[in-house]
C-alpha cells in the first residue's frame, strides 16, 4: 500500500503498481469522489461499465486500493451508507420518539428503507435496542452492503458483532 496527499489535504491510500498512474492524473477532490473530469477515479480503476458504480467497502473515498473498491448497482451503493450527520440518536436507522407536551425522549423507533419502502420495525425502550433491530434487519436484507450500527460503544452490549 502506497499513500499520498490529496489536494484537500487528507491522505489517500492505493496500490503500489498504481502510485504513478494516479500522481499522473489531473484529478480534483469533491464530496463524493476523486474524480478525473466527470469520471470518478474508482470507477477507472475497477475497470467497470456504467451502469455500476464503484462503492468504497470502509466508505472512505480516499481509500481507492482494490481490495476497498467493489461494483456496485445504485441501490447497494445507497445501503453502504453511513448515518446522516442530522440523527440525533446516534444510530443509523433510529429515531427518538417524543412527548408532544414536554419534548422528553420516551422511547426510540428504528425503520430503514428497503427498495424504496420504508419498513417500520418498531419502538424499543433505548436507542441500543432499536439499533440491533435495525443491524438484523440490514443484514437480511442487504448482506455484505450493510451499513451497521456499531454496538459495542453502548453499555448494554454483551455480545458479539456483526462489523
Amino acid at each position: 500500500m502506497k499513500t499520498t496527499k490529496c489536494r484537500c489535504g487528507k491522505t489517500i491510500l492505493l496500490d503500489d503498481d498504481l502510485l504513478t498512474w494516479f500522481e499522473g492524473l489531473n484529478y480534483y477532490c469533491d464530496l463524493n469522489a476523486l474524480r478525473v473530469g466527470h469520471v470518478n477515479v474508482a470507477t477507472l480503476i475497477l475497470n467497470q461499465g456504467e451502469s455500476l458504480l464503484p462503492d468504497h467497502i470502509d466508505r472512505n473515498k480516499h481509500n481507492i486500493q482494490r481490495s476497498n473498491l467493489r461494483a456496485a448497482t445504485s441501490t447497494q451503493n445507497c445501503q453502504n451508507r453511513s448515518r446522516s450527520s442530522q440523527n440525533e440518536s446516534g444510530y443509523k436507522g433510529v429515531r427518538p420518539t417524543k412527548y408532544a407536551r414536554n419534548k422528553t425522549v420516551s422511547s426510540y423507533q428504528a425503520r430503514i428503507q428497503v427498495d424504496g419502502v420504508s419498513m417500520y420495525l418498531g419502538t424499543f425502550p433505548s436507542a441500543f435496542l432499536a439499533a440491533v433491530a435495525y443491524n438484523w434487519t440490514a443484514i437480511k436484507h442487504f448482506g455484505s452492503f450493510a451499513c451497521l450500527n456499531d454496538l459495542t460503544k453502548d453499555a448494554h452490549f454483551i455480545g458479539p458483532t456483526f462489523n
